[in-house]
């Protein structure tokens, strides 16, 4: 799951990902991902989600996210925030900062999710 308010991120990161192989859904409104993933946690081995966001922020949608799967990988993106200033507490998995580049996307995500062979 890809959450970013500007929908020119969120869609670069979306066919980044699925062009490196991964399925991706891409949101740019964090509460109607949070209650898509609601829906459909099972469904998600990983949550990008930018930081800054105008309706709710990234910290407030992993806090969401987790009350559904403690256990699920969530990286944030920003190019604003550190990493110290992340909630320890929300357990995130790791900070990307913008401008991320397709590499370093790729290769992160690959930390958490394997692709299969089909």
């Amino acid at each position: 799951m890809v959450v970013d308010d500007e929908p020119d991120m969120s869609l670069v990161v979306k066919m980044s990902l699925e062009h490196a192989g991964y399925r991706a859904n891409a949101f740019t409104s964090p509460a109607q991902a949070l209650k898509h993933f609601k829906l459909n946690a099972d469904r998600y081995g990983l949550v990008i989600s930018d930081i800054r966001m105008p309706e709710m922020n990234g910290m407030e949608l992993v806090a969401g996210i987790r009350e559904f799967d403690a256990s699920i990988p969530v990286i944030l993106m920003s190019a604003f925030v550190t990493a110290s200033d992340v909630d320890p507490g929300l357990n995130v998995a790791g900070l990307l900062e913008k401008p991320i580049s397709r590499e370093k996307l790729v290769k992160t995500v690959s930390k958490y999710i394997q692709i299969t062979a089909k």
